[in-house]
């Protein structure tokens, strides 16, 4: 059962970021605190695309995504393979093909979506609303 993110996001709170940074190895300074992401999501059933913009700088990222293919995403200068699928409760879930983590996208009963990264068994969240 697929979950419809379509529409414009922006992230409200999150949770658990510094330890997933130095779990990560990455400079907590890499992470401004005022920082506020915004996604433009558009799907077509199980293909989902992505624009990603943020308030610190005027770059866009775009990534796309297709339940059930391999998804490959960049961070930190990193290239991370996953395998996607959705799950019974309409979860997108992205596990990293090495075995060590993940992520899922869902949409909360108040109407949020958060999107929650695990990695050696550090969680990080981010809750976006709708606008």
């Amino acid at each position: 059962m697929a979950t419809d993110f379509s529409g414009r996001w922006k992230s409200s709170r999150s949770e658990g970021w510094p330890e997933l940074l130095d779990k990560l190895n990455i400079p907590k300074d890499k992470l401004p605190p005022d920082l506020r992401i915004t996604q433009l999501i558009s799907q077509t059933g199980n293909q989902i695309n992505i624009k990603t913009t943020n308030n610190i700088d005027d770059t866009m990222r775009e990534s796309t995504i297709v339940v059930g293919e391999k998804f490959v995403d960049r961070a930190a200068g990193h290239d991370i393979e996953y395998l996607t699928a959705w799950n019974d409760d309409g979860k997108l879930v992205l596990t990293r093909t090495n075995g060590n983590g993940g992520m899922t996208r869902e949409l909360t009963a108040g109407g949020e979506m958060l999107v929650t990264h695990l990695h050696e068994g550090v969680v990080a969240k981010s809750f976006f609303a709708k606008q």
